[in-house]
């Protein structure tokens, strides 16, 4: 109640002359909260319970009491960075086909899927006769990298304008064709139409050209938007994550079961829904990671966990029984329609969700990550008062 008086609005600014907020906090905080039944039982009761039992997996691990706890956070990030430029070309080809050139590098986060989608939705071409070429410095249009949650938002503005002059240049080409106004005419599934009537882009392109050949291309640029602020940049959208997390911890222990968590992400609009949950996912299964017992160990200069075998990493067996994404579409991002990045804001939460959760579960507040069971011992040992370090009595 506390968070949602004093948490940023839609339209305020974050930093003076910077972008104002473009998502709802409140509403994102909102719903996270009912997605874990916030709260749904007295802190630090013992569990298990009927509302949220143990796995068989974390019943066997435990030796003591146990307390459980619900937590909440929510953050945001700048999206795209602050001096973005990115460049884009559309050929549409005799046969109907289309290729997209672009500078964004696709690695697992779905990029040519999404600049795909962009060129069916905007050109009126089946998203099967779309082709995102795989980039060559040599040959791709610039882009700034594929970096900072920008490719959908930044890159995606850059090839939607791609596709928006192609198009113009095909309806112009077709309104001699079919004897008609180009305003009069529209692109759908493939074909030039007409009245009802459609022919194949193929046959306007053999009828324009007098053969099987030719191409039309089209291109488009985005760069970010000029800013009278201090930070020397202009925000172009804002990542806006929330997480929520339910623990127990074992009070002899110290080892905290997550029992469940629920990410959500601020998308703005899901062009590929199941893809931005994947990413969300993803990401909010990394940060259990340095959470919970990810840690770099060094001993007189020396990294200790430099191999796979030595540093632990999340795996299926730490996986939640309830765990997944809420995506909040209000339409309200600044990128192809109403789209925002998305990724990043799956990591911002966890650690600090679980270790909210873990202050209710025990009246203890933890600062340090991770949060191991040895910590949390120590902190549990170290009574009321706080003693020990990085401890403080909520």
């Amino acid at each position: 109640a506390f968070r949602q008086k004093n948490i940023i609005l839609r339209g305020e600014q974050n930093v003076p002359g910077d972008t104002p907020m473009d998502g709802d906090m409140p509403e994102g905080l909102r719903r996270t909260a009912e997605a874990i039944a916030w709260p749904s039982f007295s802190p630090g009761s013992l569990v298990p319970g009927p509302e949220s039992p143990l796995t068989p997996d974390a019943s066997r691990l435990t030796r003591g009491p146990l307390r459980r706890g619900k937590g909440l956070a929510c953050a945001f990030k700048d999206g795209g960075g602050t001096h973005s430029v990115s460049t884009a070309i559309v050929r549409i080809h005799a046969d109907g086909s289309v290729t997209v050139l672009v500078g964004s590098v696709e690695h697992g986060q779905g990029a040519r899927t999404v600049m795909a989608q962009i060129v069916a939705e905007t050109l009126g071409v089946p998203l099967d006769r779309i082709i995102v070429a795989t980039p060559d410095t040599a040959l791709a249009p610039f882009d700034q990298g594929t970096s900072a949650s920008r490719s959908t938002t930044l890159m995606g503005l850059a090839v939607q304008s791609a596709a928006r002059e192609a198009r113009e240049q095909l309806l112009k080409v077709a309104g001699p064709v079919l004897g008609a106004d180009p305003a009069r005419l529209d692109v759908r599934d493939g074909a030039v139409v007409l009245d009802g009537k459609a022919m194949p882009l193929a046959e306007v392109f053999g009828r324009h050209f007098g053969l099987p050949g030719g191409e039309i291309i089209g291109s488009g640029a985005y760069r970010s938007a000029q800013w009278a602020g201090t930070l020397i940049g202009s925000t172009t959208f804002w990542e806006v994550g929330m997480g929520g997390a339910e623990v127990a911890v074992d009070e002899e222990t110290g080892a905290v079961h997550l029992l469940g968590y629920i990410s959500m992400a601020d998308v703005g609009r899901a062009i590929n829904p199941r893809e931005c949950e994947a990413q969300d996912e993803g990401a909010a299964m990394q940060g259990i990671g340095p959470a919970l017992f990810e840690s770099l160990v060094n001993q007189n200069g020396q990294l200790m966990n430099a191999s796979s075998v030595d540093y632990r990493v999340p795996t299926f067996e730490d996986l939640p029984d309830q765990f997944g994404t809420i995506l909040l579409e209000n339409g309200d991002g600044p990128g192809p329609f109403g789209s925002k990045g998305v990724g990043e804001s799956g990591t911002f939460c966890v650690a600090a969700a679980i270790g909210n959760a873990i202050a209710r579960a025990t009246g203890l507040r933890l600062k340090d990550q991770p949060l191991t069971p040895e910590r949390v011992w120590r902190a549990l040992n170290a009574g009321a008062e706080g003693r020990g370090s990085g401890v403080g009595k909520t």
